[in-house]
């Protein structure tokens, strides 16, 4: 379990803040709990710090801070300490369009050398952020795949998508969940398409349509190997 919380960082959908926590202190508290030396913990804190834009609110209670401040913050212990695998659910929910750049721009310059699953309903979200990315409707999966490649295949259908026929994105049900697999990215050739190698993963993947789909099968536990980086 030590093992796992020194190389685990999670953002919930919902805060878990304590109230009478200050920012800084929220960060040095997790930073510890991963297994960061006091010694190394100040200058992390305020390395954090800058990277969220919170430096002006380091003394700040957790429980004076607005919504989109918060989710920073929660951001920001995920990220701590250097953690390899990221569980973020929705972190940009309730952020404006100026935050949810920046919260994008972090998360680009720290998914080197990490592997993250990223839950959203933004789909301009999923497209920047995922390597691959796998769209669920109902609790089931409909595709999985890199970017690039669903919109090769389901392009063609006028933006209607795999999705479309389980109600999703049709103002009847709930709309489909994105889950993304940021890491590394695949080898691409010259002409700026993945690889022939990337091509036969996309291939194998469990997607309904895909000739290699088997609906006997569990497509949710079968998703997991998409996102193994």
């Amino acid at each position: 379990m030590v093992q796992i919380r020194k190389s685990l960082g999670l953002c919930p959908q919902h805060d878990i803040l304590f109230d009478n926590l200050t920012v800084a202190e929220h960060l040095y508290f997790y930073a510890q709990l991963k297994g960061l030396s006091r010694l190394k913990c100040p200058e992390e804190v305020q390395r954090m710090l800058h990277a969220l834009s919170l430096e002006d609110k380091r003394d700040s209670l957790s429980r004076c801070l607005s919504g989109g401040l918060r989710r920073k913050l929660s951001i920001g212990i995920a990220l701590i300490a250097g953690s390899k695998v990221l569980m973020l659910d929705e972190p940009t929910s309730g952020m404006d369009a100026v935050s949810r750049r920046a919260i994008w721009d972090l998360l680009q310059q720290h998914k080197s050398q990490r592997t993250v699953l990223l839950t959203t309903h933004f789909m301009d979200e999923a497209d920047l952020l995922g390597d691959r990315v796998a769209i669920m409707a109902k609790g089931e999966l409909q595709c999985c795949g890199s970017s690039l490649f669903l919109k090769q295949k389901y392009g063609e259908r006028g933006g209607r998508g795999p999705a479309a026929g389980t109600g999703a994105g049709r103002g009847g049900g709930s709309a489909g969940a994105v889950l993304i697999g940021l890491g590394r990215r695949p080898a691409m050739t010259g002409k700026g398409q993945p690889s022939v190698s990337q091509g036969r993963r996309d291939q194998r993947c469990p997607c309904r349509g895909h000739a290699g789909y088997r609906g006997g099968a569990r497509p949710v536990a079968q998703s997991r190997a998409g996102f193994a980086m």
